[in-house]
């Protein structure tokens, strides 16, 4: 079976894409071919209550370069640094504009020994504009921000009973970025795991502690993930002169659901009853395992957790509406 941490990487690598776009619609650059080189040290936690969360359950390195069209670059690469100026080099996947490499570690020390200080190298080939260069260098500074993101209380009772036709208030704690950072900035997603999709983003100021999601956004009957995502940033000089920087980004997630919907969620056939043929399909959904692989129905409805993944918790939740029978 996959790694269970495969469906948080999945999303991950969307929940930034999709940011990407929006946060570097607020940045210029200085070439027509080139947005943006951008290092992110990112690290993850959960929230399943009103106290904070504890230690981080995954942790990631981004690397990314953001052209102004997709079809500006066919490949990019990056060379990280090593002995004699030179060391591996790494295939970026495009989302889009976005060319993006991840990489895991399992704390905080190999998050930053993997993606070490030095000067790293993008080539781009193809496309309207290749072959394109672009370095970037990354000092041995580490800025962390001085708090995890956190959901107040109000805000965890809240999301127990959520009401799509009224207002939904997010509170979360106050935070600050140690020098060098020169950029503070923060993020609240929210991503639908029925659909895929984000279905809200905000961008609250540095002093601010709350947003308000309106009413009706959020859709009925829905797994739903709310990240909330501090970054504490350090603009870099780079050759050729596009925007560039660092990012040490601390997110907190949290799984909540909206009532409405079907009453049956087991019923994939939506034949009335969970039977044999509902059982057929959960075990071809259960082989797959991660949401975001192909072959997995459009909405993953054997997730029936919403953790975007379709594994032993599913299959008891399953056992016991195929117990039931009939759908209520």
């Amino acid at each position: 079976m996959n790694d269970p941490t495969s469906g948080h990487h999945a999303r991950s690598l969307r929940t930034l894409a999709a940011i990407a776009m929006l946060s570097s619609a607020l940045a210029t650059s200085a070439l027509a071919q080139l947005r943006e080189t951008a290092m992110f040290y990112s690290r993850y936690f959960e929230q399943v209550s009103v106290d904070p969360p504890g230690e981080p359950f995954y942790r990631a390195t981004t690397l990314r370069l953001l052209t102004q069209a997709e079809a500006d670059l066919d490949e990019v690469t990056v060379q990280l640094p090593g002995p004699g100026g030179g060391g591996s080099v790494l295939s970026l996947e495009q989302f889009g504009v976005l060319h993006t490499v991840t990489r895991l570690a399992i704390d905080d020390a190999t998050l930053l020994s993997d993606t070490p200080e030095g000067l790293y190298t993008f080539q781009g080939t193809g496309g309207t504009f290749g072959p394109l260069t672009a370095e970037m260098t990354r000092t041995n500074d580490i800025f962390w921000p001085d708090q995890p993101p956190a959901f107040s209380e109000a805000t965890m009772n809240a999301l127990q009973n959520v009401d799509v036709q009224s207002d939904l208030v997010l509170e979360f704690n106050t935070w600050d970025s140690p020098q060098p950072a020169d950029q503070r900035l923060g993020f609240v997603v929210i991503y639908s795991f029925t659909s895929q999709q984000a279905v809200f983003f905000a961008f609250p100021g540095p002093t601010e502690t709350s947003v308000v999601v309106p009413a009706g956004t959020l859709p009925e009957g829905s797994q739903l993930q709310l990240g909330l995502y501090f970054s504490s940033r350090q603009t870099l000089p780079t050759d050729p002169e596009a925007v560039s920087f660092i990012a040490f980004d601390d997110a907190t997630l949290v799984n909540f659901s909206t009532p409405g919907g079907s009453n049956c969620p087991a019923d994939f056939d939506t034949s009335g009853f969970v039977d044999q043929d509902d059982f057929v399909i959960f075990v071809q959904q259960y082989l797959i395992f991660d949401c975001t692989e192909p072959g997995m129905l459009e909405g993953c409805p054997c997730d029936l957790d919403g953790d975007a993944l379709v594994d032993n918790a599913d299959f008891l939740l399953f056992v016991a509406a195929y117990n039931d029978f009939l759908c209520p």
